[in-house]
């Protein structure tokens, strides 16, 4: 009798799986990227590796030193914080795993090269790419859902090349035991993309491991652009500065929606929004930065809101003042002040509230102001008088503005060479007629942030006044532009030569080399809005005095007319200093810095007087109020 052959153990060359979608996209650089979507339980965090806890990572070439060094502080101040607020949605993109091959406890030189095959198992014919004893993907074609990743852990490591802070913070949680905050941390399900890259070709010569690893970080994070500032803005709903902002644009967009013949044409236009643009607008007032018809984007929406409006988020001073301009609940209020944003499940309330009581108002003081509104007029019609051509071309103009307007035309009825024709045509006419219209101090950014800020003073002061007559933001919407339409008009605010606008803004919104100045959000208040409250202020003297707190006080009046000659005064040092240093060569610093304020402090006073006086020929009532300028020591 023989004896039965003895057969060893079947040998399991894997020892973890992972399920989920396989995906591969095409060839690039010779490069075919392939991966597998799926998600972990918070227990197998511990399974992935940071990079800078690869051993030998710290001898990587400075090149491949690609992914930065990760923020402890920021997961224990920002990240950990938000995860751990029970007020706050839990969502975030999937963490962008790899696997890392080992060698000798390091990362192998060369990453073997993937080779795909058809292999049999459990009576399925399954497509398989693998690297050798590292890991395998396999799945049936056809059915890319049904996928297993499996990977030997003692010679493969998961590392996340995206992500890290989020994996760092998970695993905090995850650490704090019985202390965690997160009662429900280990029922997450986390996404994970593991991703990986093989040769396109058995002759491309295979990638070493950090190529691969430096490629996959370049295209995350270079390739795939972040989202842009004014993009956060119009995705934000728990802030009520960012909810204002979108409010206040789609009050145009819904309008805009509409047939032309039945919109309100009271109303700003969407073109007049820089709303699918990205616009830094802090140095707007040497550059026209908006598109071809804006004169506001959304970072600069969100900003006047946030300066001159409302305050910042979810504060003290703005819950206050929500409270006493909204009818909102006061539960809901202290609730923003606690977890300083608007619980997501309670956002509309505070939308709404908006929307009806605030937005109009705001919306009034661009719509209404002089220059603006003669634009927006002006934008109309040209709308009109290019849509309402023949029938052929009227189609054409239509779809061209509405690609302007929203990014988009889903149903063209021409071809795509007679929009773009038609769309360029729109854009190189929109600029003479928004030229024609607004004048140069409100073309840039500093001439909005000046009336807004004007604006915001009032409102606030009237709004906490119990014995106002002005009860909503639309009723101090409709005196202030009254008001500020009148002190344009009168030419106030030109910066034309000769003009009385020029003359009083002089080192305050321009400078002696017609330079625009003080533009700054936080160098409004001492320049150009300050100059525009007075105005405002003291054309109110003369008819209904509907901001009579602000008319009547001398202690105002004083401290105002102050700002503004400390303001040119600093300008007139400017302008001094390169004068006395060529006409006075030969004296000391201290001695020409001596002469330099002498000369700007003479020159300040001198203008500050004949502002004064400017101020009383409006109204001869503040003759007795406004203090008289006397010349400085």
């Amino acid at each position: 009798m023989s004896t039965p052959e003895i057969l060893p153990p079947p040998v399991h060359q894997f020892n973890r799986t992972q399920y989920g979608h396989f995906g591969e996209f095409g060839n690039g650089a010779n490069i075919r990227a392939f991966y597998l979507q799926s998600a972990i339980r918070a227990a197998d965090l511990s399974e992935i590796s940071l990079l800078t806890e690869i051993p030998g990572a710290e001898k990587w070439s400075i090149r491949d030193l690609f992914q930065r060094d990760l923020d402890s502080e920021r997961v224990q101040r920002e990240i950990k914080p938000h995860f751990e607020d029970s007020e706050k949605v839990k969502f975030f993109s999937p963490l962008t795993l790899t696997l890392l091959p080992m060698k000798n406890g390091l990362v192998s030189d060369r990453m073997p090269r993937a080779i795909e095959s058809e292999e049999r198992f459990d009576g399925q014919q399954w497509t398989c790419v693998s690297r050798g004893s590292y890991y395998r993907f396999r799945h049936l074609k056809g059915t890319p859902q049904w996928t297993y990743l499996e990977w030997n852990s003692s010679i493969t490591k998961l590392v996340a090349i995206d992500g890290q802070h989020r994996l760092a913070t998970m695993r905090s949680i995850l650490e704090d035991g019985a202390n965690q905050k997160v009662t429900d941390f280990n029922d997450w399900n986390i996404p994970v993309i593991i991703a990986s890259f093989r040769a396109a070709t058995a002759d491309d010569e295979a990638p070493t491991v950090l190529e691969v690893m430096r490629q996959l970080f370049s295209n995350i994070n270079t390739e795939a652009k972040t989202v842009s500032d004014g993009r956060q803005i119009l995705l934000n709903d728990i802030q009520p500065n960012s909810i204002c902002t979108q409010e206040l644009i789609e009050r145009s967009h819904e309008n805009d929606l509409n047939d032309a013949n039945e919109r309100d044409e009271s109303i700003m236009p969407l073109l007049g929004f820089d709303w699918r643009l990205n616009a830094k607008d802090e140095s707007a007032d040497a550059t026209a930065s908006y598109n071809a018809g804006g004169i506001q984007s959304v970072v600069e929406i969100h900003e006047v809101f946030k300066n001159f409006v409302l305050g910042d988020d979810c504060d003290q001073d703005q819950v206050e003042y929500l409270e006493a301009l909204l009818d909102v609940d006061t539960e809901l209020l202290n609730e923003m002040l606690e977890h300083k944003h608007v619980p997501l499940n309670r956002a509309h309330e505070l939308r709404r509230e908006v929307k009806s009581r605030l937005i109009s108002g705001v919306g009034t003081v661009l719509e209404s102001f002089t220059p603006y509104r003669e634009y927006f007029k002006a934008l109309r019609e040209f709308e009109k008088e290019l849509t309402s051509a023949n029938s052929s071309s009227g189609t054409l103009y239509q779809q061209a503005f509405s690609e302007r307007r929203y990014g988009r035309n889903d149903a063209l009825a021409v071809s795509r060479e007679q929009i773009d024709a038609a769309t360029i045509e729109i854009e190189k006419r929109i600029p003479d007629i928004k030229k024609e219209h607004i004048p140069r101090l409100f073309e840039r950014a500093i001439g909005s942030r000046g009336i807004f800020y004007a604006f915001g003073e009032l409102a606030w002061g009237e709004i906490f006044n119990t014995e106002s007559e002005i009860a909503s933001i639309q009723e101090c919407a409709d005196e202030y532009v009254r008001l500020l339409n009148a002190v344009y008009d009168d030419n106030w605010l030109s910066l034309e030569d000769g003009s009385e606008g020029r003359m009083y803004l002089n080192h305050c919104a321009v400078d002696h080399e017609n330079r625009i100045i003080n533009f700054k959000f936080k160098d409004i208040a001492k320049g150009i809005g300050n100059y525009v409250l007075m105005f405002v202020v003291a054309y109110d003297a003369n008819r209904d005095q509907r901001f009579e707190d602000f008319l009547n006080d001398e202690g105002w009046w004083s401290e105002q007319i102050s700002l503004y000659h400390r303001t040119i005064l600093t300008g007139f040092k400017k302008e001094a200093r390169p004068i006395v240093q060529n006409d006075f060569p030969t004296l000391s610093k201290a001695e020409q810095n001596h002469k330099i304020l002498e000369k700007a402090t003479q020159a300040a006073d001198n203008q500050t007087r004949q502002f004064v006086d400017a101020l009383i020929t409006v109204s001869h009532d503040l003759n007795d109020i406004l203090p008289h300028f006397e010349e400085s020591s």
